[in-house]
Order: C-alpha cells, then sequence, then structure tokens
C-alpha cells in the first residue's frame, strides 16, 4: 500500500505539473469522491456513462449467486484503481487549471496568427508546436494535436524539423491507435 500511494502522489505531482485535468480526473475521481465504489466493465467501453455499485452490494450479490453460474453469466465489475487512500477531489484546482488551460491556449492561438501574419515560417512551425504541446500535456483533444502537428510539418526548412515532427506524429497516432499514419510516418523517417 506504501508504494501504491507513493505512485499515485508521484503521478498527481505529475498530473498537476502539466494541468491535465483530464487524466485527474479519470486517475482520482473515481476512487477518491465516490468511497470505495467499482466501475461496472459493461457501459466503460461503449462511450456511456460507466454503471457505479457499492463495493458492499456487489459481494452480497455475488455470495447470492447461485453456484452453478459461470463467470461469462455474471456481470462482472471491476475495480477501479485509485489511490490507496483516497482524498476528495481538488475542484478548486480543476476549475483554475481549466481556466488557465483556455487561457494559455488561446495566448497560443494569437501567437500562432501573428506568425501568419508576418508569413514568419519559424515562428508559424513554432507555435503549431506549442499548440501541439500543450493540448497533449493538458489533456486536450489528441486529434487537434495531431492537426497542429500535421500543419507544422509544412513550415519545416530543414530535415531535422521535418524528423522531430515526424517523430512526434507517430507518438500521438500511434496513442489514437491509428496505425496506417503510423506505417506512413515511419517510411518518412527512414
Amino acid at each position: 500500500d506504501a508504494v501504491a500511494q507513493q505512485a499515485f502522489d508521484l503521478a498527481e505531482q505529475q498530473i498537476r505539473a502539466d494541468g491535465n485535468v483530464k487524466r485527474y480526473r479519470e486517475v482520482f475521481g473515481g476512487g477518491s469522491q465516490d468511497g470505495g465504489h467499482t466501475v461496472s466493465a459493461a457501459g466503460s467501453s461503449s462511450g456511456e456513462q460507466p454503471e457505479v455499485h457499492n463495493i458492499e452490494e456487489e459481494q452480497q450479490r455475488q455470495h447470492q449467486e447461485p453456484a452453478h453460474s459461470s463467470s461469462a453469466d455474471r456481470h462482472h465489475s471491476v475495480r477501479r484503481h485509485g489511490p490507496p487512500n483516497p482524498r476528495p477531489l481538488d475542484l478548486e484546482w480543476m476549475d483554475a487549471t481549466e481556466t488557465s488551460n483556455h487561457n494559455a491556449r488561446q495566448m497560443l492561438l494569437g501567437r500562432l496568427s501573428t506568425a501568419q501574419s508576418h508569413m514568419h515560417k519559424e515562428a508559424i512551425r513554432t507555435a503549431y508546436m506549442a499548440l501541439a504541446d500543450h493540448d497533449l500535456k493538458t489533456g486536450g483533444a489528441s486529434s487537434e494535436a495531431m492537426g497542429s502537428l500535421l500543419r507544422a510539418t509544412d513550415y519545416c526548412t530543414t530535415r531535422t524539423q521535418t524528423a522531430q515532427i515526424s517523430l512526434l506524429i507517430l507518438q500521438v497516432a500511434f496513442a489514437q491507435g491509428n496505425f496506417g499514419q503510423v506505417r506512413e510516418y515511419v517510411r518518412k523517417v527512414e
């Protein structure tokens, strides 16, 4: 438990440093406010809100089921992996960070607009890369980050810059499960 708690503390520090409210909610939201609940595996993959059950109720229900029922017939529940000693979510931090992330993104879009109005290739490429980095760190849509990276490739002036952006595109495409794009950019990097 001590090692698990230390791991969650380190994860929380990194998540807060990145300003990733989405990841904070995913990791600490289920275990910290719901006091030992489980999340049903049935709703979690369909995009719907997962069904939440109390652990004790789930255990009682399992003990009441007939012994001959198979595990495939039962309603499977998966324990949400949260910190061993859950704390309430820091809603003030979440609100302040979401506002800060929004303002930072607007500032980055302003820089991009300025660079585009001056037609400065290096500044445009840098602005697109900063936008992609911001979106990835703060838990923004990876599709927006991918779009920024793809646009940045149009403003590369050296092979090193192209290779650098291609590697970032590979990383994002792999995280998205877009293996066709992974193959395409592996060929480009080679």
